[in-house]
């Protein structure tokens, strides 16, 4: 009996032992698979950045702002680059359809790499246009991810784009004249050099879907930089490819104007319209002739980190709103006006972004 206790008492042992073995296992596979922060922002912790600490903020904040520090050294072998956008122990799921980014960029490579890691899917496709000012180092590093990268275009004509707005649409017109070509996405969204990406691929998916072929632009009154020594009439500029079967009316009459950001998310019906039906090259160079990573980087790094968790970890921190989307009014507008009962209305029914409590 002493025997038989002082045997499973051995083995007992060595289950313990064991047991804390496939502890150690799963924590170093947690670990493996968690995200891996810039040294920059190790110490910052992103759930109280993303929870609105406001007590936390300040301590990240003001003088101790986390700023990015360029890696001269950066590793830009194909291996290497794919190492950092999608590492080989990670699967995405499959897309219904994919998405295509139109972004204009001149600085920061590696937030630019970031932001291309974040929104990563073999079933998207991402156009760069590089301002031609950009240094050499900046043209060399896109230029090997583009190389790396089958769904990463890279315009080979190169234009100055400024502040004041010159070149950004045709930048943005090009890349989506070389997106239309690749098949298999449902929405393009255009992007500036410092916009970052906020929802995962899979969020980004079911917002399209919603959406239902509708674009989602931001339309305000023009704000009268129309040049009125040039005609604005469909015809004087060459707006259509073919104009036969056009109304003469509709040619010879001059457009009515609005403004909005840079930034928007355009259906590939309309994008098919905008660089096969349309040909808007005088009309964008009429117009022409009229969080930043070196500020705070931090808050970059943890929306890339909730994003990594929320497409490789199944992290669920909040729940898309469809009735918000699929409510908005050029969604709605987009939907039923072919019915002969339609009647627009403009007021929306949901919050103002302004008013709503984030996530949405």
């Amino acid at each position: 009996m002493d025997e038989l206790r002082s045997e499973i008492g051995e083995r007992n042992k060595i289950i313990m032992e064991l047991e804390k073995d496939l502890r150690k296992l799963e924590i170093k596979n947690d670990l493996r698979n968690s995200y891996i922060k810039r040294p920059e922002t190790h110490h910052v912790d992103c759930g109280r950045v993303l929870s609105g600490d406001k007590k936390y903020l300040e301590a990240v904040g003001g003088i101790n702002r986390v700023k990015m520090l360029e890696n001269k050294n950066l590793n830009m072998s194909c291996s290497a680059i794919m190492s950092r956008i999608l590492p080989s122990d990670l699967e995405l799921k499959p897309l219904k359809k994919g998405v295509a980014f139109a972004r204009i960029v001149y600085t920061d490579y590696e937030m630019i790499e970031k932001q291309v890691s974040m929104s990563y899917h073999p079933q998207n496709a991402f156009c760069f246009a590089i301002d031609r000012k950009a240094p050499a180092r900046f043209h060399e590093r896109l230029r090997a991810m583009a190389e790396c990268l089958p769904n990463v275009l890279l315009l080979p004509d190169e234009k100055p784009v400024d502040s004041s707005g010159h070149n950004v649409n045709l930048a943005h017109y090009n890349c989506l004249r070389a997106l239309i070509n690749k098949p298999g996405w449902s929405y393009a969204i255009l992007l500036q050099n410092h916009d970052v990406i906020t929802k995962s691929v899979y969020e980004m998916e079911q917002i399209y879907e919603w959406l239902g072929g509708a674009n989602d632009v931001e339309i305000t009154p023009e704000a009268g930089r129309v040049d009125k020594k040039f005609e604005w009439d469909p015809r004087s500029l060459k707006l259509f490819r073919n104009e036969s079967g056009i109304d003469e009316k509709v040619l010879n009459t001059t457009m009515k104007f609005a403004k909005g950001a840079a930034q928007g998310s355009l259906s590939r019906a309309a994008v098919d319209w905008m660089v096969r039906t349309a040909d808007l090259s005088t009309y964008i160079a009429q117009w022409n002739k009229g969080m930043m990573p070196s500020f705070d980087y931090s808050i970059i790094d943890c929306t890339a980190e909730l994003l990594y968790n929320r497409t490789f970890l199944g992290q669920e921190d909040h729940k898309l709103e469809e009735d918000y989307y699929t409510n908005m009014v050029n969604v709605l507008y987009h939907k039923h006006h072919l019915e002969n009962d339609y009647k627009l209305n403009c007021t929306p029914s949901y919050k103002r972004w302004a008013e709503r409590q984030y996530p949405v």
